[in-house]
């Protein structure tokens, strides 16, 4: 069995550049009972079958691929998009604006982006504006396309953001349910990445989202990822946008546009997207005569945590409605509303596994493993074995606070709405000693950001 299961990770490493990792094991020991399970064959001809057929080892390669992403993650990356795209819509000669979001996992990043485009664009944008969206995992894009959200996907939202473009929905779990109008703007295919370049014509897309995506890939691969970014951006300014962690792009290819962090143009001589001045903001484009202007007057202020409803987190400053006001000139970057106040963090990575131990049937189980197939089970509604996966994490640390706050999601979704409030309380009791800014066990999530996924289900609750 063990051999089966490295001739297959190796295959799938090769086949899509990923980079081995020490939970593939446990991983791969799951999907592949379920897939002799489905296709009634035994382990030993498991191989074969899934190396011979595309959608089989897609399905495999994005169950090790599981992504963890937010609304309006690394928000002044949002911004400069937003800029930029409107002065290119300002030329009427400009055509498409092509966007592709590559490793969209479940639709947070492309969502945001169109959402940050209403926000900022004249009326009418969409019309010349085409959002694509990829991911190797075919589960990753059927919930993007269902577009339904827990409060975690919304730890760095601004106010009044869920409420302008989302629906509440409390049938199983408080979910938010993104609307039509905002969902049918961005197109979904189930893809490699590599794939996708190969399928994509030269000097043809505007902007290209590669975010918390290159690390878990091997550097070979990257190096052709890249050579074939370069290739598929327009000649005439195309711009690539990664995560401030994620590896740097060869200078050969790609230069840094100064800030925001991640964001690299093209290398090419011509220019149509030019890149806004660092902490200034570029002229307003001349739109073309009976056009509709960009916004630019934001129609939020700023106020203190103290009088916000999230101020005993400790978190930035949050947007309130005001009048309409005008201002002659402007000097520094004025974000849109759904940008004002989102906060960029890391992606959540698997945790390194445990150290080595002779493979034994009552081995104890990972808290990071029932935690991961507590929060799959979820997404897939499949209720009661998420509440007993995320059971057992809280049972192996009371003290774990993400385990017990989806063990509090999954008790909701099972209609356990007193137990479920118990379980927050007690994370809220967790909370309470700990600074805003500390990171709590995923290592990149912070204090106050629980805090805020904890008030969102909460609210939806009592």
């Amino acid at each position: 069995m063990t051999g089966q299961l490295d001739a297959l990770a190796a295959r799938v490493a090769e086949h899509y550049g990923l980079q081995p990792r020490d939970a593939w094991r446990s991983d791969l020991q799951t999907v592949a009972s379920e897939l002799c399970s489905r296709l009634s064959c035994s382990h030993d001809s498991l191989v074969p079958q899934v190396v011979g057929n595309d959608a089989l080892l897609r399905e495999v390669a994005g169950r090790l691929t599981v992504g963890e992403t937010f609304f309006l993650r690394h928000p002044e990356q949002f911004e400069f998009l937003t800029r930029a795209v409107g002065e290119r819509l300002a030329d009427p000669l400009g055509g498409t604006v092509k966007i592709r979001s590559a490793g969209c996992a479940s639709g947070e990043e492309p969502y945001s982006v169109v959402i940050a485009l209403q926000e900022t664009l004249p009326a009418g944008w969409a019309d010349r504006v085409v959002v694509t969206a990829t991911d190797v995992s075919s589960e990753a894009i059927e919930r993007a396309k269902r577009a339904h959200y827990t409060a975690w996907s919304f730890r760095s939202a601004p106010p009044g953001f869920c409420e302008r473009y989302f629906r509440t929905t409390t049938e199983m779990i408080v979910q938010y349910s993104l609307r039509e109008e905002i969902r049918r703007l961005v197109r979904f295919e189930c893809s490699g990445i590599e794939q996708v370049i190969d399928a994509t014509a030269t000097d043809s897309v505007d902007v290209i989202l590669f975010r918390n995506v290159g690390i878990y890939l091997r550097p070979d691969a990257l190096e052709r990822i890249f050579a074939g970014m370069h290739r598929v951006l327009r000649r005439s300014g195309g711009y690539l946008i990664v995560a401030p962690s994620d590896p740097a792009p060869p200078r050969s290819h790609f230069r840094p546009v100064g800030e925001p962090v991640g964001v690299l143009r093209a290398v090419d001589p011509a220019t149509s997207l030019r890149p806004p001045k660092p902490q200034a903001f570029a002229p307003r484009p001349e739109f073309p005569a009976g056009a509709a202007r960009v916004r630019s007057e934001p129609r939020y202020a700023t106020v203190s945590p103290a009088d916000s409803s999230a101020g005993s987190s400790g978190r930035k400053p949050v947007q309130r409605p005001r009048a309409e006001a005008t201002r002659p000139v402007r000097k520094a970057a004025t974000p849109a509303p759904a940008l004002a106040r989102a906060n960029g963090g890391g992606t959540s990575p698997r945790a390194s596994a445990a150290s080595a131990r002779p493979e034994a049937p009552l081995a104890q189980p990972r808290i990071d493993d029932l935690l991961r197939n507590g929060r799959l089970a979820l997404a897939a509604l499949r209720t009661e074995t998420a509440v007993a996966e995320l059971r057992r994490a809280v049972f192996l640390d009371g003290t774990h606070k993400l385990a017990r706050f989806w063990y509090a999601n999954a008790l909701a979704a099972a209609g356990a709405s007193r137990q479920a409030l118990n379980q927050l309380r007690e994370v809220l009791a967790q909370l309470q000693a700990l600074p805003a800014d500390a990171t709590i066990e995923d290592g990149t999530s912070t204090v106050g950001e629980l805090l805020q996924g904890v008030s969102f289900l909460m609210e939806g609750m009592e």
